[in-house]
């Protein structure tokens, strides 16, 4: 008597193959869906993000103060609560609303994670000079743009800008402060100098900016003192005064000398008096460095 054998429709055959993928789908598929409706109907019932939004930001930069700023734009982000994660200008929103801070120069990602995170990169204004004023450092970014955090101690190394006894940030002060700024990146411009190995520039003093206080005067001064010498203590003036005059970003500056002539004729005054010694100003603003001794008393 004949038996006939069962058939095994899960054997290994192509047609075993496509049962158990077909299975699969079905077993998993509605677990998926189950998952992507409540996770769907929870932010569809939210009318926050359900994130914290000051996950959103970058890591601090690394700068005495720094803390400060983060809070400052963790407080900005978190005023954008209530904002749909779907919304089609989220990514625009984000910019304006983070770039009119002036401690963000760009936003320069935004990105979403899923459901509702996201992340933020920024291009910060970091402190690039500081105006030493009323014992306290004013920090400044690389643009010369007033930046709102006061520190006793700076974060960034001298030269410091001096604005006399100026008291208010009015446009004037703006603009002086802006303009030591760019003093201060012509110098670096010039860094490879023989002058930057024996002289140590401490501050600019920008508080004759537009002649404020007399007209034939270089309106920018830089103060300094030998490379062998002790530092002058802030606040202080330093023991050479250097008549540098307007910046090359100046409306002005084309009736200038460029800031490569200016540290020519610094050089010229220091192949003539070693480290300026015995000299109290040096005017580097003509064809020829005037160079004024201390005055001594008998």
């Amino acid at each position: 008597m004949s038996q006939t054998a069962a058939v095994n429709p899960l054997a290994d055959t192509e047609g075993g193959d496509e049962f158990k993928r077909v299975l699969v789908v079905l077993v998993l598929l509605p677990l998926l869906l189950g998952v992507s409706a409540r996770a769907f109907s929870a932010l569809e019932a939210s009318d926050r993000y359900g994130v914290d939004l000051s996950r959103a930001l970058p890591a601090a930069p690394r700068w005495p103060g720094a803390h400060q700023m983060m809070a400052d734009l963790k407080s900005r982000l978190e005023n954008l609560d209530g904002i749909d994660i779907f919304e089609p200008n989220l990514g625009l929103l984000l910019r304006q609303h983070m770039e009119s801070s002036p401690w963000v120069r760009r936003v320069t990602g935004v990105r979403r994670v899923f459901p509702c995170g996201l992340e933020l990169d920024l291009e910060f204004a970091d402190p690039h000079a500081a105006v030493f004023r009323h014992g306290r450092f004013q920090l400044l970014d690389s643009q010369g743009e007033i930046l709102p955090m006061t520190l006793k101690k700076s974060p960034v190394r001298p030269p410091f800008i001096v604005v006399g006894t100026h008291e208010t940030q009015d446009r004037w002060y703006a603009e002086a402060v802006r303009e030591g700024v760019a003093v201060l990146n012509d110098l670096e411009s010039q860094s490879k100098s023989m002058v930057f190995g024996e002289l140590v520039i401490e501050t600019v003093n920008v508080s004759n900016f537009a002649s404020k206080k007399a007209r034939r005067k270089p309106e920018i001064t830089l103060g300094a003192r030998p490379s062998t010498g002790p530092a002058t203590p802030v606040g202080l003036a330093s023991p050479l005064s250097i008549g540098w005059g307007r910046s090359s970003h100046h409306r002005l500056a084309a009736v200038e000398l460029s800031p490569k002539e200016k540290i020519q004729r610094l050089e010229q005054a220091l192949r003539a008096r070693p480290a300026l010694r015995g000299v109290a100003t040096v005017d580097v603003r003509f064809d020829r460095a005037l160079i004024n001794d201390i005055k001594r008393s008998d």
